[in-house]
């Protein structure tokens, strides 16, 4: 399975847009599971926040992304509340992060979830890189 998470990080690093140029993204990487919760952040529109949080695993984070495996697909574009668990600490980061890649394992009935940070403290951004 890390085969098709590296292959899905590396083909979004890879391509030439402001947010995923591989220039503009710091090249420091943390390859280990670590603990994901999140809920997703509706539409104004819908006027209600699902409080239910959901639990997943990440394996692939910087400073500016990451991936974790669900068992749903998550639309490109979803906004994310999250609490990233970090190992070897006891922090958390709390952020807002945005789908921007979503595909299917090929090994797994799971759903590999590229999340772009779009909101995350300068403390939370030393926390990863301290990793």
């Amino acid at each position: 399975m890390r085969r098709s998470i590296s292959y899905t990080y590396n083909n979004l690093r890879s391509k030439n847009s402001p947010q995923t140029n591989p220039e503009t993204v710091d090249s420091k990487r943390f390859n280990e599971p670590f603990g994901v919760t999140f809920r997703i952040i509706p539409l104004i529109a819908l006027r209600s926040m699902h409080s239910d949080w959901v639990t997943a695993q990440g394996d692939v984070l910087d400073g500016r992304a990451f991936v974790f495996h669900y068992k749903s697909d998550i639309g490109s574009g979803t906004l994310l509340e999250l609490k990233i668990s970090l190992p070897r600490t006891s922090s958390t980061v709390h952020c807002i992060g945005k789908v921007i890649r979503t595909r299917k394992s090929l090994h797994s009935s799971l759903f590999c979830i590229t999340i772009e940070f779009i909101k995350i403290s300068e403390r939370g951004k030393k926390m990863i890189h301290g990793l």
